[in-house]
Parts: structure tokens; C-alpha cells; sequence
């Protein structure tokens, strides 16, 4: 077996396996036999169906499987060794001419055409020079707050009609095109508040809905964003892009909520026993919780600013001919220009990609399993302490963490904290950064290009989407 590669100036080319009989030939045989003694086919004994009539049937099959392994793991260990930078992934190069026969195992070439990144140099260093957008918690900002921590801890109550800060409670099912109920589609039993909706037709409309009543909407109008929309609905974030636009809304109740009153009582509630006892002590405390959550947004919105900085920075040429082939090759673009559209999207990813990799080889920041599994350690503790265990034993933490890092997802989304933890204690340490203070309003314009949506709460989990 070889495999090589030959590359062009405009960073594309071609890698080409060439297989020989005897790296397969010998397992194709012992798949057969081993098929051939499972075999059970009218008219022969178990065990004795004809090896012809056996390698017709699954011959080929059997080929194709063998090849196809051996392809997949020597282009993965070719492209590592030789540590070709391969962008997407290679694409095979049909030949017409190429039959594999399992009567007549012979030698065979196979063809990739590939694209490679082009080698980058990236500089950070302090004379990059970034604003820090600080938001500032001021008074008309917890009060916001207090009133929305209010409204959660209300008292709940049934109304015929509902006012212009009530709830609607109801089915929300999934229509088709023709307007009718979607085979399959989503059905969920869940909440509409009308404060929050901000189309004043569609908001008049929703209070002059009755019990059983039921009216047409679009489910993004009433959400407050991509996640509060997937809770809504009861699916994945994967879904919220693909879901009708028309959902079928039935009204079952409409709930009137009277905010709590700001006592003795809804601190406890909040923070245990003794520890808030004045309007003045949960403002404090308010303050304290917004300047921790503010800290998040404030790191992603910085981030999204240096990401946009260096990537104006990249002016070297990429393979986009071969780029735009193989993201054809990945998804089902109705035409040309489809796939012109999806292009310029993830060449922007790409290129940001190529720039932090490169930082990150550079600057000696990637994540090894060790830091991995000390850093989802330490995130358990902070779990452990709500459950009242403030001290766990190392080997408990241990056994834990490893089961989180056994879940591929949970794995992915601690392992991208840590990384964007890296990345930003190393930004901030480099970069030259000048903080400036802005109103909550303000930071979420600059951050969405937006104002911001009614209830804070709310609007701080969705900030980003």
C-alpha cells in the first residue's frame, strides 16, 4: 500500500491511495467463509450454500466495506504524519474505469482532491488595542430586575380576560403549508406572556383571546429569543431553525400574576434565612449577582470584537473553488447560488479559525486531558456545595468528572469553557484593553444591534443567542 499527495500553488491538490490486493483479498475471503457458514437458503444444508452464489450475493458488499476501512484509517494517519493541513475533507475523485470484482482481486487507486490552509503568522501582542464595554448597574436597571425576581414569586390567579401583563396558558401545535395540522409535527402544552410580546397588533390580539379560543401565530413572535423559543416549544436548539412559521395556538387558561411583595418573606425565599432583611440589602445583592452575570457578557461581546479585529487582518488566499465543492458535498443547496450564500458564512468561521489555531499553537494554549479533567473538578465542587456537600473526597470528584467526560456532549461543552476561559485570561493579559462604562440598553444594541427585549431575566440568557 502507498499513499502520496501532490499539491498546486493555489493550495489545492490531490492524494491518492494505491491499495493492493493482498491489504484486503485475505479478509474479503475469511468475511465469506464466515458468511458462508451462517448462510441458511432453501434447498442446501446450513453451511453448505455454494461460495459462487455466496460471493454474488455479498461479494462486493463485503469489498466495499474492507476498502473503505482501510481508505478511511491510512488518509487519516497519511494526513497526520505528514501533517498536511487539510481543510474540510477530501473529496473522492470518481473513477469510471475502477471495477472491483470479488471473482478478480486486483490492485486499485483511489483519488482525493484536497484543500490546504495556507500558512499564517499572527502577532498579539499589546499594541492591539480593544474597548471593554462595562455595564454599568445602576438603579432603573435593578429595578428592572426586582421586577421581574417579583413577578416569578407572585401570586397566581385565574381570569376570564387577561391584561396587558398576564399569561396565557395553552396548547401550541405545528401547522402546515395548507394551514392544517402538521403530520409529526411539535404539540406542547406551555405559556405565552404578554408583556413580553412586541408587536402591539399581535399582543392586542392575545388579550382579546378567551378560554378555548384559539388563534395563528408565529411561536418566534411571543419568545424572547432561540432558547426561551426551544423551552417554549419543548425541543432542541438544533430544531428552533427548522420549525414552521405557523403553530396553531389554544388558549386552556389565562393566569393574572400579582408581583410578591419586596419583605422579609421573598428574601428568604431568594437567599435562606438571615442573610437579606431590607429593600436596601437586596438591591445590594442584586447589584452584586448582575456584576457577576454582566462579567460573561462582557468577555463574549470582547471576544466577538478581537474575533472581527484579526479577521480583518487575514488576507491570505484560500482554496475557495475546492471549499465551495465540498461544502456542496456536505449539504442539499437548491442551486449555485445557495451555495454561494452559505460560502460567505463559513469562509468568516474559517478564517477565524485558521487565526486562533494559530495563536493557540503559537502561544502554547492548547488543552490537555489533565487540565480538562482538573478544570471540570473544580466546576463539581461549586455543584457539590449546592447540595450541601462544600468539601467532597478527591476520588469522588474524580469518579464524576470522569463520567461527565465519558458524555460526548457534556465533554464538548466543558471542554469549550475551558477554552474560552484560556483564550480570554490570555487576551486580556496581552491585549491592551481600555474599559469604558455603558448603559445595560446601550451594551445590548452594541451587542445584538438591537434594543433590548422586555424582562431582564429573559434577556440575559438569550443576549447571545
Amino acid at each position: 500500500m502507498k499513499v502520496s499527495h501532490e499539491l498546486s500553488e493555489d493550495l489545492t491538490g490531490v492524494l491518492t491511495v494505491n491499495i493492493d490486493a493482498a491489504d484486503y483479498a485475505d479478509k474479503v475471503t475469511n468475511n465469506l467463509k464466515q458468511y458462508r457458514k451462517k448462510a441458511d437458503m432453501p434447498g442446501f444444508r446450513k453451511g453448505h450454500v455454494p461460495m459462487g452464489m455466496i460471493k454474488k450475493m455479498y461479494g462486493n458488499q463485503l469489498i466495499g466495506q474492507e476498502i473503505n476501512q482501510i481508505l478511511g484509517t491510512e488518509i487519516d494517519k497519511y494526513i497526520k504524519e505528514n501533517k498536511l493541513p487539510v481543510l474540510g475533507q477530501p473529496i473522492p475523485v470518481s473513477d469510471p474505469e475502477l471495477v472491483l470484482d470479488v471473482n478478480n482481486m486486483n490492485d486499485a487507486a483511489f483519488s482525493y482532491k484536497i484543500g490546504v490552509a495556507p500558512e499564517i503568522k499572527v502577532e498579539v501582542t499589546e499594541k492591539d488595542k480593544f474597548t471593554v464595554n462595562k455595564i454599568k448597574v445602576d438603579e432603573k436597571l435593578i429595578e428592572k430586575y426586582s421586577d421581574d425576581v417579583r413577578r416569578q414569586y407572585g401570586k397566581f390567579s385565574n381570569v376570564d380576560k387577561a391584561g396587558d401583563t398576564d399569561m396565557l396558558n395553552g396548547v401550541f401545535t405545528e401547522l402546515n403549508e395548507a394551514g392544517e395540522i402538521k403530520e409529526g409535527g411539535i404539540s406542547h402544552k406551555s405559556t405565552i406572556s404578554i408583556e413580553f410580546v412586541e408587536d402591539a397588533k399581535l399582543k392586542k390580539k392575545l388579550m382579546a383571546l378567551k378560554k378555548g379560543k384559539d388563534i395563528t401565530l408565529n411561536p418566534k413572535d411571543v419568545a424572547k429569543g432561540d432558547e426561551d423559543l426551544a423551552k417554549m416549544l419543548n425541543i432542541g436548539m438544533a430544531q428552533v431553525m427548522e420549525i414552521s412559521e405557523s403553530f396553531s395556538f389554544v388558549v386552556e387558561e389565562i393566569f393574572h400574576v400579582e408581583p410578591a411583595d419586596l419583605n422579609e418573606e421573598l428574601f428568604e425565599k431568594l437567599y435562606g434565612k438571615d442573610t437579606v432583611k431590607t429593600t436596601e440589602e437586596f438591591h445590594a445583592k442584586i447589584t452584586e449577582e448582575l456584576e457577576k452575570i454582566f462579567v460573561r457578557y462582557q468577555d463574549i461581546q470582547l471576544y466577538k470584537d478581537i474575533k472581527a479585529e484579526y479577521a480583518k487582518k487575514f488576507d491570505h488566499q484560500l482554496p475557495d473553488a475546492f471549499l465551495k465543492e465540498f461544502l456542496a458535498s456536505q449539504e442539499n443547496f437548491a442551486n449555485e447560488g445557495d451555495v454561494e450564500t452559505a460560502y460567505e458564512s463559513y469562509v468568516e468561521g474559517l478564517k477565524w479559525n485558521l487565526i486562533e489555531s494559530e495563536i493557540t499553537k503559537k502561544y502554547e494554549l492548547a488543552i490537555d486531558q489533565e487540565e480538562l479533567m482538573n478544570y471540570t473538578k473544580e466546576s463539581l465542587k461549586g455543584q457539590f456545595a449546592q447540595y450541601g456537600m462544600p468539601d467532597p473526597d478527591d476520588k469522588l470528584l474524580t469518579d464524576t468528572a470522569m463520567n461527565v467526560m465519558k458524555n460526548e456532549e457534556e465533554y464538548r461543552k466543558v471542554y469549550e469553557d475551558l477554552y474560552f476561559a484560556k483564550m480570554m485570561t490570555f487576551y486580556k493579559k496581552t491585549l491592551k484593553l481600555k474599559d469604558k462604562s455603558v448603559s445595560y440598553d446601550d451594551f445590548v444594541k452594541l451587542a445584538t444591534g438591537e434594543a433590548p427585549k422586555k424582562g431582564l431575566m429573559g434577556s440575559l440568557t438569550n443576549l447571545f443567542g
